[in-house]
């Protein structure tokens, strides 16, 4: 196991634990959070998760190109594919949900759990499937 490889794989199990956090924990707990403190409990979130997971998704996504590049076979292919929908459903649903957030919408709150259920499940069978692949899970 080269180290590209393992670093793309840490960088998939960190994903995943986060997107777990985030999903059952952090996102439910808005919820909770009074009209009056949401905005900057919301904005707290943001800024700091986004500290976190912006440089785990690039090099995820940059180990994944890269490995892809130098062997151009089916299965890193379709592990490259799952990254970019992950960067699309980052950009173009999760992240315009949360600007509706602004306005403190329950229905907002409520789609940001659902929405983020694709994420959920993408990292957590991207990182089931590279275990596999690398022999860490037999």
């Amino acid at each position: 196991m080269n180290t590209l490889m393992v670093t793309h794989l840490v960088c998939c199990l960190l994903m995943t634990g986060i997107i777990w956090l985030v999903q059952v924990i952090l996102y439910p707990n808005f919820f909770l959070v009074g009209k009056n403190e949401f905005s900057a409990v919301h904005r707290f979130h943001t800024q700091r998760i986004t500290w976190i997971v912006a440089p785990v998704m690039s090099l995820e996504l940059f180990t994944g190109a890269w490995l892809y590049l130098n062997s151009p076979n089916s299965f890193y292919f379709w592990n490259l594919v799952s990254i970019v929908s992950l960067w699309l459903l980052t950009a173009f649903v999760n992240v315009p949900t949360h600007n509706r957030l602004k306005y403190d919408s329950r229905i907002s709150k409520k789609n940001l759990v659902y929405r983020n259920w694709p994420r959920t499940l993408i990292w957590t069978i991207r990182s089931l499937t590279l275990s596999i692949s690398i022999g860490v899970l037999k």
